[in-house]
């Protein structure tokens, strides 16, 4: 590896996209939460995921729970000042 990759690397790393530094306030405001809804109803045996339509039930209900998520995060972000 040549010096400059190595620097590349280091401030790719180090230096992260602003969208980048979003995806921890996104996973724990929206995607570990729903996440964890569905391992307790698997376990709880509440649902059936070998069944094709409780797949397809489940993935649509997740899809718009999820969009809704993000939208409010988004709107959380955007009514934020910008700083500088």
């Amino acid at each position: 590896m040549t010096h400059y990759h190595h620097y590349t690397l280091f401030l790719f790393h180090y230096q992260n996209l602003p969208a980048e530094r979003k995806w921890p306030e996104v996973n724990q405001g929206v995607i570990y939460p729903i996440k964890d809804v569905l391992v307790r109803m698997e376990t709880n045996l509440m649902i059936n995921l070998s069944d094709p339509a409780v797949q397809f039930c489940l993935s649509f209900i997740t899809m718009n729970v999820a969009e809704i998520g993000l939208r409010r995060v988004q709107e959380s972000w955007n009514s934020h000042p910008i700083e500088g």
